[in-house]
């Protein structure tokens, strides 16, 4: 376990199960992110929980996740840079993300996919952030209704607003999102952020999820930029970037930013 830690911000990093951050919380506060009392589970999939990075779209790999980059241990260096983190290879790709602190109260994450193979490769990166189901609301802005996916359960976009899972305003750039904590249904959405924020309100914290807005046209693997998947023990907030043709010796970097502060 390495730890990053300012006067503000404390940040746990486990690379044993993949380049995965296990821990974000205010100095003196709890931790922001899901931790599985157990990791074994019935689909067979061993979850470690934290914020962690696959790719994307997940059609082209199935079920379970890809081990070399959500089971097995990343190599990892730290040092006045702050922490870095890389995979094994998979299928001649390998991933790296590197973990720094942006401003006192706002960790920076870099994700890398790179094409070390000899054909070119086409992939988005995925990045998955597991939040504790004891939130009290999530909010992001749609350009469009989102898209309901047909796993975990069948369920349909008015079973989850007349049941108060998901409430929903009407804008003039599409619709603003509010999840609001509920459970009893498991449910996956998604859509394509109208900004590339997403805030998380605990009783007494705020996260707010950000990343840097791709340029031009672009194709998402799913759909989606932004995907949440709700089940009993944990929300999912997720991003998805672009689909990228890499050729060989190619590579594309996503950052992300993670800001902590008190509601």
């Amino acid at each position: 376990m390495t730890i990053l830690r300012n006067s503000f911000l404390n940040v746990q990093i486990d690379s044993s199960h993949g380049g995965r951050m296990v821990s974000l919380s205010r100095e003196g506060q709890g931790n922001l992110l899901f931790t599985p009392k157990d990791p074994l589970n019935t689909s067979g999939w061993q979850n470690w929980g934290g914020d962690f990075l696959w790719v994307a779209p997940q059609e082209c790999w199935g079920w379970p996740p890809i081990s070399e980059f959500d089971q097995l241990m990343w190599d990892e260096i730290a040092d006045e840079d702050g922490v870095h983190v890389v995979s094994p290879t998979w299928n001649g790709i390998v991933l790296a993300r590197q973990f720094d602190f942006e401003d006192l109260d706002t960790l920076k994450v870099v994700n890398t996919i790179r094409n070390i193979g000899d054909t070119t490769q086409e992939w988005g990166l995925w990045n998955i952030s597991q939040i504790p189901t004891t939130y009290r609301r999530v909010d992001c802005e749609l350009s469009s209704e989102p898209k309901v996916f047909p796993y975990p359960e069948r369920v349909s976009w008015d079973q989850l607003k007349s049941e108060a899972y998901v409430v929903v305003a009407e804008q003039s750039t599409g619709i603003h999102l509010e999840l609001m904590g509920k459970t009893g249904q498991d449910y996956k959405i998604g859509g394509v952020g109208v900004e590339p924020i997403v805030t998380i309100t605990t009783d007494n914290m705020r996260l707010e999820k950000r990343w840097e807005l791709p340029k031009g046209e672009v194709v998402y693997p799913h759909g989606c930029s932004v995907e949440f998947y709700q089940c009993t023990e944990y929300l999912e907030v997720e991003i998805v970037w672009p689909l990228v043709n890499l050729e060989p010796g190619e590579e594309y970097t996503a950052v992300q930013f993670f800001t902590v502060a008190e509601r």
